[in-house]
C-alpha cells in the first residue's frame, strides 16, 4: 500500500491525505486528523527521512572514496589527515609536493604518490 502526500489542488482548496491499496485505482480517503492516518503519515514521513539521509550518505562517501581511497598507502587514517588540513579533495589536488608533505608523517614518495594519482583522475 501506499499514502499519496496530501497538498492543495488548483483551486487552493486543501486535499486529504489518499491510500491506495494494491490492485485498485480508487484511494482510500481516511479522515484527516485521525490517528490512523496521523500515523501512516509519520511512517512515510520517517520512511522518506531514513531514504534521503542514506542516499547523503552514500553520494558523500563515494565523491571522497573515488578520489582519495584508490590510492596506494593512503587509508583513511591518511585520508582524514588530508582533508582536515586541505579541506576537501580539490585542495588535495591543488596542493604543491611540498604543501603535501606538510601533513605530520606524510613523506615525499607518498606526496609524490597522492598528487600524480589525483592528477591523472582529473
Amino acid at each position: 500500500m501506499s499514502l499519496a502526500k496530501a497538498r492543495a489542488g488548483r483551486d487552493g482548496a486543501a486535499r486529504f491525505e489518499r491510500v491506495f491499496r494494491p490492485g485498485e485505482s480508487d484511494p482510500v480517503v481516511p479522515p484527516p486528523d485521525s490517528p490512523e492516518t496521523l500515523l501512516l503519515a509519520r511512517i512515510r514521513d520517517e520512511a522518506h527521512r531514513f531514504a534521503i539521509q542514506y542516499h547523503r550518505k552514500l553520494r558523500s562517501k563515494m565523491a571522497v572514496d573515488s578520489a582519495l581511497d584508490t590510492i596506494e598507502g593512503v587509508g583513511d587514517k591518511w585520508r582524514a589527515r588530508l582533508l582536515v588540513r586541505f579541506g576537501s579533495v580539490r585542495g588535495v589536488r591543488e596542493a604543491t609536493v611540498e604543501e603535501l608533505m606538510s601533513v605530520p608523517g606524510l613523506g615525499r614518495k607518498r606526496a609524490l604518490r597522492i598528487q600524480e594519482h589525483l592528477r591523472e583522475a582529473e
